[in-house]
């Protein structure tokens, strides 16, 4: 694996060959000439979505490697065509640029201060699952469940994990680097860029586009304000539900999505103001492709397309008809063949009312609502709900709400109809934030709530430019009053980002490589290959409710750091057929019972099992045929001869 300096200038040469040169390409084609900020934001999404799809494409032929000859035909004709140069940078964007990328760098900061350092590791239980099924697809597509050997993933959007194997198994890179610290830098830099000309494209405004840019991503809840009043107990991040953005790029398929939806969104916008038939090609690749990134963001995005839809039809105008045609087989192409039906909408109004007051210990919840049904008070009801639900809407935009107070003043001022643009926004934004309130969802019911994640990032474009026009507006003492105006949103934003920041900078959960559980993962790692199948034994007992309790609350880090699948280990990420679970809750209950041996022996030769991987001796495993301990210090790994 690549790694250090050279790591970066390889990443960075990637960057200009394998997304960017595609990306300006592709522009080149559809005979868009845009500004500079345009071109290098489009250049790059549209890019990193080329080289997915065509690796897509060439996995199912098991081709990958023809990736290079089509990035060294695109280098080719670029140069031919004189297709790669950039236009100029507008002196008005100058300025605004510098602090765009200071934005970046802190937005990315979190991100960057976890994964591996020297001795130390830390890293969630995301980054162990997303982790994992990178290294299970460097080697195998379709991809199965890598704790699961031999399950067959479905249910997931894993275009992000699928992203960062192939450019693990084609280039080279350590996919804890791509994942920890180069790839955040990427989707941190197109999230700042895509907002900025968005917003800029939208507004014509600098100021507005900058603020946009902030509140996207440092924007937090009205929770500090339950600190205030001393309950310091709550977690500013997720008081009310919602995950705040600040920590957004721990969710890598969140994130690139906002990246992937900003370039829809954009392409829409430009298509309605100038009916350039080029923006539509933009349109069909970022919205055909996005679901497999995040699913919520493909529906979010598909809900506005509908209304942009239906108003260009009224006028006789087909072109986005037929661009959602093409997007719809992109979509079916992807999605529909990796995911398909793989789960569904369970109708379940108001729970995160519900679980927002559960959190609040001080408030009595179940001993409310018990009163209440059981003495039929509806009044008491509704009140409950309706305060549960206003902190979840209105609790949750924070300083966004004073920004829709300005862009209602706006809309008030100017008696203007809102735009189809504007209009398919606020439907997108509707759908973010109703779908959540009424609905769970099948496999991991309640997580459903990070669609809307996507509510509080719509909330902060519009509350851009409900903040941009107050701020233009000539009040007497204007200056004075925006100095006032200027400290008092940074001082009101930024409460949730510095909490959640400080959980970083003093984090819990730190490990040393050096531990002798690491120790025995990195030996594991040395040995075979990652399609050598590793048993764990690590439940305390050979009873079934207690193989499935040791289950519920496994790591993923076998296959992340040793480099292996495991039989049978969490995959609380994904759903599993309940019948899969129960056979290899069986299977753990026959060799930890360690009564059967001949069937023992035969379970291990016919799942095809290399490595026993236990807390604890199992000196019966020594006398099956073939099995041998290779490793004894604090951890025991016996390998299984084939």
């Amino acid at each position: 694996m690549i790694s250090g300096f050279w790591a970066v200038i390889l990443f960075l040469l990637f960057l200009l060959i394998g997304f960017y040169l595609p990306g300006k390409y592709f522009l080149f084609r559809l005979k868009l000439k845009l500004s500079f900020l345009e071109t290098l934001f489009v250049s790059l999404v549209s890019g990193s979505l080329l080289f997915t799809f065509v690796t897509y494409l060439l996995s199912w032929l098991h081709l990958e490697w023809l990736v290079f000859p089509f990035l060294l035909i695109i280098l080719v004709l670029a140069i031919r065509q004189k297709a790669l140069k950039l236009p100029a940078l507008e002196q008005k964007h100058r300025m605004p640029l510098f602090i765009l990328s200071a934005f970046v760098i802190i937005f990315a900061f979190p991100q960057l201060s976890i994964g591996i350092s020297g001795d130390k590791i830390m890293y969630s239980i995301d980054d162990q699952w997303h982790l994992s099924l990178i290294r299970e697809m460097q080697v195998h597509f379709p991809p199965d469940v890598p704790t699961v050997a031999g399950a067959q993933l479905r249910g997931y959007h894993f275009f992000y994990d699928f992203l960062l194997a192939k450019m693990v198994s084609l280039i080279g890179f350590s996919p804890f680097s791509l994942h920890f610290h180069l790839f955040p830098l990427v989707i941190a830099g197109m999230w700042g860029l895509g907002v900025y000309v968005l917003l800029f494209t939208w507004t014509k405004k600098v100021m507005t586009s900058l603020i946009g840019v902030f509140l996207t991503m440092f924007a937090g809840s009205f929770a500090f304000i339950y600190h205030l009043l001393g309950y310091p107990e709550l977690n500013l991040g997720n008081a009310f539900v919602i995950q705040q953005p600040a920590l957004s790029l721990y969710n890598p398929p969140f994130s690139f999505s906002i990246a992937i939806l900003l370039l829809a969104l954009f392409s829409l916008l430009s298509y309605l103001q100038t009916h350039k038939k080029g923006f539509l090609g933009l349109l069909v690749l970022s919205g055909g492709l996005v679901a497999m990134f995040k699913v919520y963001a493909g529906i979010v995005l598909l809900s506005g397309l509908v209304v942009s839809l239906l108003a260009e039809v009224w006028k006789k105008r087909f072109g986005l008809l037929f661009a959602c045609f093409g997007l719809s087989m992109l979509l079916f192409m992807t999605y529909g063949i990796l995911v398909g039906n793989a789960g569904s909408l369970i109708f379940f109004p108001l729970w995160p009312a519900e679980k927002l007051l559960q959190g609040f210990s001080w408030y009595g919840y179940n001993e409310k609502i018990y009163t209440y049904t059981h003495n039929n008070v509806l009044l008491g009801i509704l009140k409950t709900y309706s305060y549960g639900l206003f902190l979840f809407i209105i609790g949750n935009l924070g300083i966004r709400l004073f920004g829709f107070i300005g862009l209602g003043i706006l809309g008030w001022q100017k008696k203007k109809r809102p735009s189809v643009f504007a209009l398919s926004l606020s439907v997108m934004l509707l759908i973010s934030l109703t779908v959540p309130i009424l609905f769970i969802q099948t496999g991991k019911v309640f997580e459903i709530i990070q669609m809307s994640m996507y509510y509080l990032f719509l909330s902060s474009l519009f509350a851009a430019v409900g903040f941009g026009y107050l701020l233009s507006l000539r009040f007497r003492f204007s200056g004075v009053i925006k100095s006032i105006t200027v400290v008092l949103f940074v001082v009101l934003t930024l409460p949730s980002t510095w909490y959640m920041w400080y959980a970083v900078v003093h984090p819990q959960n730190v490990q040393s490589l050096s531990s002798p559980y690491h120790r025995a993962l990195m030996f594991l790692e040395q040995r075979g290959q990652y399609t050598d199948t590793v048993l764990e034994l690590f439940a305390y007992s050979a009873r079934q409710e207690d193989i499935r309790r040791w289950y519920d609350s496994s790591t993923i880090t076998v296959p992340m750091l040793a480099n292996k699948r495991s039989y049978f280990a969490s995959s609380a990420q994904i759903g599993v057929p309940n019948n899969v679970i129960d056979a290899r809750v069986a299977d753990l209950a026959l060799v930890l019972s360690e009564q059967d041996k001949p069937r023992i022996a035969t379970l291990l030769k016919d799942k095809q099992i290399r490595y026993i991987f236990s807390d604890k001796e199992h000196p019966v495993l020594l006398e099956i045929p073939g099995v041998k301990e290779i490793y004894n210090d604090g951890y025991v790994i016996y390998e299984v001869q084939k």
